[in-house]
């Protein structure tokens, strides 16, 4: 049902607050997992945001061993549209490794990584020796 901007809305006699939408980019570095709690103790992206008052959750993730910028929201729908795969959003990361990575490795990128749930998405990638 719609209602307007300043319908009062109750839930089991509970007025519901409305929530304002915050967005944080933060900059992970390494040795920071992106999760709200860690069961192994490591440190968190939650730890990092600990003086913002709102609950705030990461969209999409970085691996622990891996620096880079984040976006942090309490807004589901932004949330929702940026990280669900039916969206379709082009996300782009730059590496940094030691040496050449030989096509074949290159490969398994663009033919989609094996995981526990299944294969990633396809990707395209490429080598710039510069």
């Amino acid at each position: 049902m719609k209602v307007g901007p300043k319908a009062f809305i109750t839930v089991d006699g509970k007025g519901l607050k409305p929530v304002s939408c915050k967005y944080v980019l933060l900059y992970k570095p390494r040795g920071v997992v992106t999760t709200m709690k860690d069961p192994q103790g490591r440190k968190t992206v939650a730890d990092m945001i600990a003086d913002i008052p709102e609950r705030l959750f990461p969209v999409g993730r970085l691996d622990y061993s891996t620096e880079g910028l984040i976006l942090l929201t309490n807004d589901g729908d932004l949330m929702q549209r940026i990280t669900h795969p039916s969206h379709e959003v082009v996300k782009t990361y730059e590496v940094t490794v030691d040496g050449l990575v030989p096509d074949e490795k290159l490969d398994i990128l663009r033919l989609g990584v094996p995981l526990e749930d299944g294969l990633t998405a396809t990707c395209f990638c490429r080598a710039d020796s510069s």
